[in-house]
């Protein structure tokens, strides 16, 4: 799994200032212009997402509930990689009908 921020909004130097400050070490993209911003159909932020892209579709779980505490969240995220990794593992049958 990765881990990669999107500063919806900001610019290179923003995204600079906000990864010292909190001593970020993932990547961090700036979006100054929206453009991936749209390309999620402009959710709310923050936005959490878990993507398999040996899934289709590549989207699978969006977070935008962040007044859950921690442990709710990651029980959430837990939850789902199961259920990718069940997806995934478990090929689909072919019907010959």
């Amino acid at each position: 799994m990765k881990m990669i921020a999107i500063g919806t909004g900001n610019n290179t130097n923003e995204i600079e200032y906000f990864k010292n400050y909190f001593n970020i070490t993932f990547p961090c993209i700036s979006d100054p212009d929206f453009k991936i911003h749209k390309a999620f159909n402009e959710p709310r932020t923050p936005l959490l997402i878990l993507a398999d892209k040996r899934i289709v579709p590549c989207k699978v779980l969006s977070v935008l509930d962040f007044h859950k505490d921690a442990e709710n969240i990651l029980q959430d995220i837990r939850k789902v990689i199961y259920n990718i990794q069940d997806r995934v593992s478990k090929p689909k049958t072919l019907s010959l009908k």
